[in-house]
């Protein structure tokens, strides 16, 4: 039996059974609530990139990383959260700053953002998310936060790995050409002066993961230049030349085996023609979707 007892007159305030446990359990449940307090106080901090899917509850993904984004000294939260689409297989993201949410561009969002610094000499970061699109042809898009909205400074081809960051305000990233076949070329982009992404045109963009070497089907006569139509050279049937670029509108230069270089145009997206009117055709491209 416990006894509990006021120690200068044990006798007087001697405590009966059900007095002593109901003392005791008041002091259990005392001690329950401050613990409960205690663990709720923590909940109501998020720490860890698992707190981000309390904001997306129905997310197949959701995660969160913290960064001071526009240099003002407070450190953003920067959540990302994957969400089903109604139809088929659609999926969407959702980006958020703080409370502050947008829906990225796309309908088959990759698993991750990352946070870069495209120009370091001012005191913004930006948050990359890229959509797969589809048959792989990646787009990235850009954002960074200014106090109190989120920006988006611009959409352009190609994933993260791909891409090459100088620090200068310049962004060389991989894209898919429009013309001839399926080749590729380092596409170049620029913060301007408004803090957008704009790309920076090229006359001639070359191939990339290389140059492709191909056999002439037919005879095909090349001019010297886009605005030049003198004859350079003629190809011949069986020839093998290399096809080093194109300016990713109409035209295409290739090189021949002694270094002379010509250019052919390109009509309706893929089909070749000479600079005498004549169409030609290669063996060895590439149209891999």
């Amino acid at each position: 039996e416990i006894s509990l007892a006021i120690p200068f007159n044990h006798k007087k305030y001697h405590m009966d059974k059900t007095t002593r446990y109901g003392i005791i359990c008041g002091i259990i449940v005392i001690i329950m609530i401050g613990m409960f307090s205690s663990l709720r106080g923590r909940e109501a901090r998020p720490s860890d990139a698992s707190n981000a899917s309390l904001r997306y509850p129905g997310a197949e993904l959701s995660i969160s990383k913290d960064e001071d984004l526009n240099g003002d000294g407070v450190v953003e939260r920067v959540e990302y959260a994957i969400i089903a689409g109604d139809i088929g297989l659609e999926r969407y993201g959702l980006l958020s700053m703080n409370e502050m949410t947008t829906r990225t561009p796309g309908y088959s969002p990759a698993s991750d953002f990352i946070i870069v610094d495209v120009e370091t000499s001012d005191s913004q970061k930006e948050v990359l998310v890229t959509d797969t699109g589809p048959s792989s042809d990646y787009t990235s898009s850009f954002y960074t936060f200014d106090g109190e909205n989120i920006v988006l400074l611009g959409t352009i081809p190609g994933q993260f790995r791909d891409m090459e960051f100088s620090g200068n305000g310049r962004v060389v990233t991989r894209a898919r050409a429009k013309i001839l076949d399926t080749w590729f070329y380092d596409d170049e982009w620029k913060l301007s002066e408004e803090g957008r992404l704009r790309r920076v045109q090229k006359l001639f963009y070359e191939r990339r993961d290389p140059a492709t070497p191909v056999t002439a089907l037919t005879p095909l006569t090349l001019q010297t230049s886009p605005t030049d139509g003198m004859v350079s050279f003629r190809i011949q049937k069986n020839e093998m030349i290399t096809i080093a670029g194109c300016d990713d509108i109409e035209w295409c230069r290739v090189t021949r085996a002694d270094g002379q270089e010509g250019w052919f145009r390109v009509v309706n997206g893929t089909e070749v023609l000479g600079a005498d009117g004549a169409a030609g055709q290669f063996d060895g491209l590439s149209y891999a979707d």
